[in-house]
């Protein structure tokens, strides 16, 4: 299963936006930190979600 980062910033701080420069989105930056994004699309298989649901369990399992 690949990994990888989208939109590794906020939107509205994001290069194709220059022009919105409107200050400070706190919430918006602190809820945007901890967001994790699951595969998911249409057609997806039974066992496509489960191997997604055996993954993320696995990983939150371990001890850090």
């Amino acid at each position: 299963m690949s990994t990888g980062i989208h939109f590794p910033i906020a939107e509205h701080k994001q290069p194709a936006y220059p022009v919105a420069q409107i200050g400070s989105l706190e919430v918006t930056e602190q809820a945007y930190e901890p967001v994790i994004f699951l595969p998911y699309f249409p057609g997806q298989t039974g066992e496509e979600v489960d191997r997604v649901i055996e993954a993320v369990t696995t990983y939150f399992s371990k001890e850090k």
